[in-house]
């Protein structure tokens, strides 16, 4: 069974946790025996800043991926420019 490890952050979900961790699963590789994610649901205001800072695309965008380490920095590198978001 894979064990998975999941973080849900940000504004509030418009789907459970549990249907959430079953589609995680579900899409996983069958040889894969433990997995992290962490999801991040953001506004307007903040998905604009991601893309610009980390794209340089002066729009909002509906999805930004990380890898784990990067997007640690980022968060923390946000919080402190956006305290408010």
């Amino acid at each position: 069974m894979t064990r998975l490890a999941l973080s849900l952050q940000g504004e509030p979900w418009p789907i459970s946790r549990p249907r959430i961790r079953r589609l995680v699963l579900a899409s996983l590789d069958a040889t894969t025996e433990s997995a992290e994610l962490t999801l991040r649901l953001v506004n307007h205001r903040e998905g604009l800043a991601l893309n610009r800072e980390f794209r340089g695309q002066d729009h909002a965008t509906n999805v930004l991926t990380f890898a784990s380490d990067l997007w640690e920095r980022a968060f923390l590198d946000m919080a402190k420019e956006y305290p408010d978001v």
